[in-house]
């Protein structure tokens, strides 16, 4: 039996970035917004979870009916993850494909995210031709995702790797960081914890033996979050290793 490839760190500081922005305010109106612009409406039914407040309309998008009614937007649609997520955020391209399901599914992060190629580093054959044709935005997301590249030769062994990037990484690779990092993302970074993420982790923590759908409620009626069923997983898994 084979073993199992344990996560790297590249892939938990991408992803644990990814979460914490998912779970903003912002970003859950923006997927919201989507919603109500691109997809069917139909009556708010007893036990559905979405912006039932009062004064909010009795219609919200139905991620049940398919794509059908998507097709000759997809091409907009991508472009608007593109712009409004993955660039906003610095997020490795594979994220745009998982916020595509969560908008028009429904469906949690995680369930996408666990099969993709991300992480602040990654491996590319640079001789290889794309399998498809990208866009503009997608290239140039690319990019900015990953500006920098360590070219290798195919004889060079692990030991060889190792220690290049050991000796070169203070005098070359991390002040070619520094020329493409932005103050306003803190993707990898260290950071205080928000004393209200903690205060909501912690709520979260206390409901943790209730169903999900009623977490997520609890939590939209004392933070206005909405957090997918994913979100809610990883934040109860993440509380679980500190107690």
């Amino acid at each position: 039996m084979a073993k199992q490839k344990q996560p790297s760190e590249s892939r938990k500081k991408a992803l644990e970035y990814f979460y914490e922005i998912a779970a903003k305010q912002e970003f859950n109106d923006a997927v919201w917004e989507m919603r109500a612009r691109y997809m069917p409406k139909r009556v708010i039914q007893p036990g559905d979870f979405g912006p039932d407040d009062p004064g909010k309309p009795l219609f919200y998008p139905s991620p049940l009916q398919g794509e059908a009614f998507l097709y000759e937007k997809t091409e907009q649609i991508e472009k608007e993850i593109q712009e409004k997520f993955v660039k906003k955020y610095a997020l490795n391209n594979s994220f745009a494909y998982a916020i595509w399901y969560h908008i028009f599914h429904d469906l949690d992060f995680i369930t996408y995210l666990e099969e993709e190629n991300l992480g602040l580093c990654k491996v590319a054959d640079l001789k290889q031709k794309p399998k498809h044709k990208y866009g503009k935005t997608h290239i140039e997301n690319e990019l900015a995702a990953y500006p920098l590249a360590i070219k290798i030769s195919p004889y060079a062994s692990e030991r060889v790797i190792r220690d290049f990037i050991t000796k070169e990484f203070k005098t070359s690779i991390y002040p070619l960081q520094l020329k493409y990092q932005s103050p306003k993302i803190k993707l990898g970074k260290l950071r205080a914890k928000d004393p209200a993420v903690t205060k909501r982790n912690q709520l979260i923590w206390s409901l943790r033996d209730l169903p999900r759908i009623e977490i997520r409620r609890a939590v939209r009626k004392q933070t206005g979050e909405f957090l997918d069923e994913g979100t809610v997983n990883k934040i109860i898994s993440n509380m679980r290793k500190e107690v």
